[in-house]
């Protein structure tokens, strides 16, 4: 446990001291190198609006809103101080029109008001910064598009050797219930999906990486620090609760609960340590207190926050999950073609209670969504795909049941009857 912690100790300062050195250097490249692509990707995200969906469901709505967000961070960027604007993270502080108000203020027909939005990393800006001064927001969705499904091909590919061709199925038809097609089109969803999938490959292909437990804590360490810098808080959890399952299948058929705790403290401790380590180095290196800001977040974020009860807003969701409209009607279709797979395979008394611990895992989900709820709420159209996790174990779990040996006997003997 000495060599874990001294081992976690020596990669925080290391994380720490990569991350702050990134995001200022990012920072030294100037807003007239970024402007002209900047304009043209606010005028593509003024000409979408913030409603825009991919398909017809409210669940596949693009995150125009925020992706305009970013746009106006980038542009209130001072780069003739580059360590102050890449931790104070400035924006212009009227939103009620994001895309139009960013327009006017790049156009200067908006007199700017600026905030400090340094909360964040803001991770994000050690590609987006260097990618304007080359492309526009397309061309920055069509190298996304191109990154992610790569991503997905690969990480598929590995479920299906490493794994099994159900882990494949089952991923796939996650992702397919997350309307994960409309994720590479934005630019703020995206960071969770790829650390995601990065973390799925490495720990399928990369032996030390989980070779042992000590190896596990410093990757899940590492893993929510990554998403502490890349994220715009949207759905982090699934950075944890995914790569998890497949570390579990892949390493440890034991499933030891002792391992899901420690492996999802040592994520927290990584995700919060290097996001709290911001403020700390913001406050240290400009004199500059977030505390105000950080409060009126986790105010905003938490359940005390909102002037509906905690019971009345899970009862809203439970009405979302089972409200008898398109995408609820697949999720019915696919858990009874499911159910009735694992009754055709026949279950044996008391086998259950195998693999129970993925269960476990999917509703770490739950705990993170009743934490941040005001947030789960209000930014539904996002953070519905913390429920990637829940779908993905749910479906495992029944896979483990289904025998297709036995469905095929099963449907044989009723057409011989």
């Amino acid at each position: 446990m000495k060599r874990t912690i001294t081992s976690l100790a020596i990669l925080y300062v290391l994380l720490l001291a990569g991350f702050t050195a990134a995001i200022v250097a990012v920072h030294h490249i100037p807003r007239s190198a970024i402007e002209a692509n900047l304009r043209r990707s606010v005028v593509t995200l003024v000409a979408e609006g913030t409603e825009k969906h991919v398909f017809t469901p409210e669940d596949a709505k693009l995150g125009n809103f925020t992706d305009c967000y970013m746009a106006n961070v980038a542009y209130c960027a001072n780069d003739s101080l580059p360590v102050r604007a890449a931790l104070m993270a400035m924006r212009h502080r009227n939103l009620l029109d994001m895309p139009a108000d960013t327009q006017g203020l790049i156009d200067g027909t908006v007199e700017p008001q600026l905030t400090s939005y340094g909360k964040y990393w803001h991770g994000y800006m050690l590609l987006y910064r260097p990618l304007l001064v080359f492309t526009d927001y397309q061309g920055m969705r069509m190298l996304n598009i191109i990154l992610m499904a790569t991503l997905t091909l690969i990480m598929l590919v590995l479920l299906w050797k490493r794994l099994s061709p159900a882990a494949a199925l089952c991923m796939t038809i996650s992702l397919y219930m997350m309307r994960f097609t409309a994720v590479p089109l934005s630019l703020c969803f995206s960071p969770c999906f790829i650390i995601m999938m990065v973390s799925m490959v490495l720990i399928l292909t990369v032996g030390r990486l989980t070779r042992t437990l000590h190896a596990q804590i410093l990757t899940f360490f590492a893993i929510g620090a990554f998403t502490a810098y890349f994220d715009f808080f949207t759905t982090p959890i699934i950075t944890l609760g995914v790569p998890l399952i497949i570390l579990m299948l892949y390493r440890m058929p034991e499933r030891s609960m002792k391992t899901i705790v420690l492996l999802s403290a040592a994520w927290a401790v990584g995700y919060a340590g290097l996001w709290v380590s911001k403020w700390l180095i913001t406050y240290l290196l400009l004199n500059y207190d977030l505390t105000a800001s950080v409060t009126g977040g986790l105010v905003q974020h938490s359940p005390a926050n909102t002037a509906t009860s905690q019971t009345e807003i899970w009862i809203d969701i439970v009405k979302r999950w089972i409200y008898p409209n398109f995408h609820n009607i697949e999720k019915y279709v696919i858990f009874g073609i499911a159910g009735l797979m694992v009754w055709m395979s026949g279950i044996r008394k008391g086998q259950w209670r195998q693999s129970i611990w993925l269960l476990v895992v999917g509703c770490i989900v739950l705990v993170w969504q009743e934490a941040t709820i005001n947030h789960v709420y209000s930014h539904g159209h996002c953070t519905h795909r913390d429920y990637l996790v829940m779908w993905l174990a749910a479906l495992l779990y029944l896979s483990q049941f289904i025998h297709v040996s036995k469905i095929k006997n099963h449907v044989q003997h009723l057409i011989k009857r």
